[in-house]
């Protein structure tokens, strides 16, 4: 009622496999993002794996070459 701006929505990609995890594909997931924000989603929730804090650092860092990096 009233709002002028823009509202951020959020959502995740529903994807059986999550980054980092055996079947995950980075193309997939990015189709999925654009199509989501293709639809208005603004913001994503990921989940990630990893079994120590480095290999934790080092999917993050896989994903936002794979993922954030292309939607810039």
């Amino acid at each position: 009622a009233g709002r002028t701006e823009p509202i951020d929505v959020m959502f995740m990609v529903m994807d059986p496999a999550v980054p980092g995890s055996d079947g995950w594909e980075a193309s997939r997931h990015l189709g999925a993002v654009r199509a989501q924000a293709d639809l208005g989603v603004t913001w994503q929730q990921v989940t990630a794996t990893g079994e120590t804090p480095s290999a934790a650092l080092d999917l993050v860092r896989t994903y936002a070459d794979e993922v954030i990096a292309p939607l810039r």
